[in-house]
Formats: structure tokens, C-alpha cells, sequence
């Protein structure tokens, strides 16, 4: 008797959930609704917010390119500390035994100097920052491991004591064709690398 009345349980519930299978088969098929539109808002998923994700979980193979945009990132949060010297990369040059080994040894005569830097090539650009007694200097030949350095002779020349500040920058090459330029309509926007290394 036990028995009877719990195959009598089991068949209930059997026909319950064919009934129901039924009735969304057939709604889905009348109304052209999926199924999994009636089951959807119980399985609302949760949002990811900052908070679930643990420190260092993101890195950049797991960021696909193009996601991240400059609207993206708040002023002032990227600064030169942030940059990786690979890219871009700002040194200085003392008037001392080091700077010297490097070719920079201002004197109040010399006009011209070779500056010594293994990161320095042809295909990077080399930027000298102005200010000081070498306002006067600019960069006139970039060779592999040297750049030349000239000062005006009609200005006052770097005395002896002068520090040589400069940037280095390796960007990624971008070979031109047709259809770069055809691409964009608009005037490029030209912006600064060196907004976030701050004054010399």
C-alpha cells in the first residue's frame, strides 16, 4: 500500500513537470518566445563590481585591445612613474665624473657635445628639455648609442655646474597606407607625452 501511494507521488509530480514543459513549449511556439524568457529573471546574474576582483587579477593579456580608452582613465591618475621605461624614458646628465663618461662636461666654451647613451637610436626620438643654461642647446644628429648636441655661440654657453636634462621616446611604428588615411576624417588630435613628467 506504501508502495501504491508513492508511485502515486512520483507520477504526480512527473506529470506535473511535463505539464509544464508543455505549456512553455507551446507558449514559446504561439508567441514566437523563447522558453528561457520565463526562467531568465531567477537566474539574474550578479554584477561584477570593483570590490570581487582581487588585487592584480587583471593584467593586460586578459584586456582586449581597444577596450580601454582615454575616457577611461581619470586626469591626472597616469604619471611618469607609471610609464614603462621601454616606452619612454627621461634622464639627466650631471656635471660630474658620470655625466662626463657620457660626454657632457660644460665648460663656458664648448659649443658642441657628443652625448654617449646606449638607448639611444635613429628610430627613437630624443627631446631636449629646455630650461636653465641649456635653453640654448638643441639636438642636432641622432646616431645608434649617440646623440650630438649643439649650443648657440651668439647666447651665454652652459657653465661649468649645468645639468643636461632629456626624454628618450620608443614608439610603436605604424607603417602609412591608403586606407590609414582614408580611415580618419578628421584632424588628428596631437597631444604630449610629457604633460605627466612635470617640470624639469
Amino acid at each position: 500500500m506504501k508502495r501504491l501511494k508513492f508511485a502515486n507521488k512520483n507520477n504526480k509530480r512527473i506529470m506535473l513537470t511535463l505539464t509544464l514543459a508543455l505549456v512553455l513549449l507551446v507558449t514559446a511556439t504561439m508567441t514566437g518566445t523563447s522558453s528561457l524568457q520565463f526562467i531568465k529573471p531567477a537566474m539574474a546574474k550578479k554584477l561584477t563590481t570593483t570590490a570581487d576582483i582581487a588585487d592584480d587579477a587583471v593584467t593586460s593579456p586578459k584586456i582586449e585591445d581597444g577596450e580601454v580608452k582615454t575616457s577611461d582613465i581619470a586626469d591626472g591618475t597616469i604619471t611618469g612613474d607609471d610609464v614603462s621605461p621601454a616606452f619612454i624614458i627621461r634622464k639627466t646628465l650631471n656635471d660630474d665624473i658620470a655625466g662626463h663618461s657620457h660626454g657632457w662636461n660644460p665648460d663656458s666654451d664648448d659649443d658642441l657635445f657628443g652625448i654617449r647613451d646606449n638607448d639611444v637610436s635613429p628610430t627613437k626620438f630624443v627631446h631636449l628639455i629646455k630650461g636653465g643654461d641649456s635653453s640654448d642647446c638643441q639636438i642636432t644628429n641622432v646616431f645608434s648609442g649617440q646623440f650630438n648636441l649643439e649650443c648657440s655661440l651668439s647666447a651665454r654657453l652652459p657653465p661649468e655646474g649645468t645639468p643636461l636634462r632629456y626624454v628618450i621616446i620608443n614608439p610603436a611604428e605604424q607603417v602609412v597606407t591608403s586606407s590609414t588615411f582614408a580611415s580618419s576624417s578628421s584632424s588628428p588630435t596631437i597631444s604630449s607625452p610629457f604633460n605627466s613628467l612635470g617640470n624639469p
